[in-house]
């Protein structure tokens, strides 16, 4: 494909992916918002990298697709401001894999790539100078730092105790400095006595009255889909107090729905109100391709599995996280699906600017490797195994032994996609 040809094509594809935005303002906030630097165009591109993958703009060696037992549940967007602070059920502040949107089984190391190339990408975008060198170093050790874990790792939550250096400290100053109330008084605002959300907030507006009607109504599918967490705490726990839509949330997810839903929580104290996300949910990005008529991951499958896109969501957090939240659950309305989770007050991620030294992306790197590596193994041995029927870990063990230079080759094919990546993105730049 020449330059022109790839050019024609991105156009098409992105006014294509983009079109179910119906909103103007918010179609032009996302193209703003991706001309930020190549990384945010990445961000907001997942459809691109995967439509890559599938018409060989990536050389993945042929033998790497005729390889078996290596599909396990992977992250599906992984780049580096998709791993972060958040917190598991015993309500510990944990570093892990925060955002299931994409997931699905496939091929463990289509995330290895696109884990790597966003590390590419960030190379100007972080706090001191990261030389060509030192960035293709850093990526060897990412690398290392999954094959190691998969191989030795015994399945367990990233807390306080199992982080040590520049991300010891970081979980360190999240558990300090991050209050409930602090959450709260974000969000909302205290009128006549009561919480509400402050709709002066700049990302947030009322819903519609037919939107807000929708969710009040089917709410008791989200109580449905946590029976444990509702026996636990009971209904009166999940009564709907307020109800906004969210704005200006995420990159790639800029013009899906989402709603927060300030519940009761333990008391009637207002201190104890509690902020739930719904989401709306789509097929994975990895379907826009032709990965599916190649046998890469089935279509077929994905239907047969889950009745909506929130289940898919739900069992994806289930398949990679070791001690997933309770809130976590499902509500179908306003004609799509949703996935629903609690907001910690403990949420907190990384952008390339956070890292003022080597020695700290190094840290973020080795254990953004591990929380990967766990949650590929993880989706195989502890999980449903009608979704991996077989052992995961020497399935994936056993690829990287037998294929020539694993590591280099993904290393070199996520340099060489970044490159791909900086070259739309200036195209892009320019045509928008």
């Amino acid at each position: 494909m020449t330059p022109p040809e790839r050019h024609i094509w991105l156009e098409q594809q992105l006014r294509d992916h983009n079109a179910y935005i119906s909103d103007p303002a918010i179609r032009k906030q996302k193209i703003e918002k991706m001309k930020d630097s190549a990384f945010a165009f990445f961000r907001a591109t997942a459809h691109l990298f995967y439509t890559d993958l599938g018409n060989g703009m990536m050389a993945v060696p042929t033998l790497w697709r005729e390889t078996p037992h290596i599909r396990t549940w992977i992250k599906g967007d992984a780049h580096i401001q998709n791993v972060g602070f958040f917190e598991n059920d015993q309500h510990e502040v944990i570093f892990d894999i925060n955002d299931y949107d994409e997931a699905f089984v496939a091929p463990f190391y289509w995330d290895l790539i696109r884990f790597v190339t966003s590390l590419y990408l960030i190379q100007y975008e972080v706090d001191f100078h990261l030389t060509d060198d030192e960035l293709d170093d850093a990526a060897r050790y990412f690398l290392k730092q999954y094959q190691h874990t998969v191989a030795d790792s015994q399945d367990h939550d990233l807390i306080f105790e199992n982080l040590s250096g520049y991300m010891g400290k970081q979980i360190k100053v999240v558990r300090k400095e991050s209050e409930h109330i602090d959450l709260l008084n974000r969000w909302t605002e205290i009128y006549a006595g009561e919480r509400r959300f402050n709709l002066s907030h700049p990302e947030l507006v009322a819903p519609t009255l037919t939107e807000e009607q929708a969710i009040r109504e089917n709410w008791y599918q989200y109580l449905q889909s946590i029976p444990t967490l509702v026996e636990d705490r009971g209904e009166e726990f999940f009564a709907i107090q307020d109800i906004a839509y969210r704005l200006n949330s995420g990159l790639g997810s800029l013009g899906v729905l989402k709603f927060y839903v300030l519940v009761r929580g333990a008391s009637d104290q207002i201190e104890d109100r509690e902020v739930l996300e719904i989401k709306q949910q789509s097929l994975p990005s990895m379907f826009a391709s032709d990965l599916p008529q190649q046998g890469q991951i089935s279509e077929r499958h994905y239907h047969h599995w889950f009745g909506t896109h929130g289940h898919r969501t739900l069992a994806a957090t289930h398949a990679l996280l070791h001690s997933p939240s309770h809130f976590f659950g499902t509500l179908q309305t306003l004609n799509h699906s949703f996935f629903v989770r609690r907001i910690s007050p403990f949420k907190t991620g990384f952008k390339p600017k956070h890292f003022n030294r080597s020695s700290e992306l190094k840290s973020f790197l080795k254990y953004s490797a591990q929380v990967l590596a766990m949650g590929h193994v993880r989706a195989g041995e502890h999980f449903d195994p009608k979704f991996v029927p077989y052992n995961i870990r020497q399935g994936i063990l056993d690829a990287i032994q037998i294929w020539p230079k694993a590591k280099t080759t993904i290393r070199e094919i996520s340099k060489a996609y970044s490159e791909l990546v900086h070259g739309d993105y200036i195209w892009f730049k320019r045509r928008f």
